[in-house]
């Protein structure tokens, strides 16, 4: 287990950061899409939206693994950005954190679930002498 700091909580927690959920296929071949529902629940916990149960959602209830990337572009040489790789706890079609995400979406915008990621590690990669070295 690991915590996030509350610097990269919030840049998790950031509309405008650009935000990457990977995950593994039953052959090992890596799935990569963005994912701005991803938000920072708890200093060891991520939740996220699924708008359908598509390649990701089955990826997650097979294999649970899962890498998350958080990027803030800055000026040329000022970006921030960590990883986070967890394990997919829980994926609910219906309950608290569903309803939670209901009310931010847009009209006539369907949700398929929601779920939350252990966070069990966090690497910095920052444009930077850091970038690659794990905080946590």
């Amino acid at each position: 287990m690991a915590d996030m700091t509350k610097q990269i909580m919030d840049i998790f927690n950031n509309p405008g950061a650009a935000k990457v959920m990977a995950t593994l296929d039953a052959s090992g071949k890596i799935h990569v899409v963005p994912h701005g529902s991803i938000m920072a629940i708890a200093p060891d916990k991520v939740a996220f939206a699924k708008l359908m149960k598509g390649k990701t959602w089955e990826n997650l209830e097979e294999r649970k693994t899962v890498s998350l990337t958080v990027f803030l572009q800055g000026k040329p040489g000022e970006s921030e950005g960590y990883q986070v790789k967890g394990v997919c706890e829980k994926l609910e079609t219906w309950g608290e954190l569903v309803d939670k995400y209901r009310q931010n979406m847009p009209s006539g915008v369907n949700l398929a679930g929601a779920g939350t990621i252990k966070v069990e590690e966090v690497y910095d990669v920052s444009v930077g002498p850091n970038c690659g070295a794990r905080i946590a």
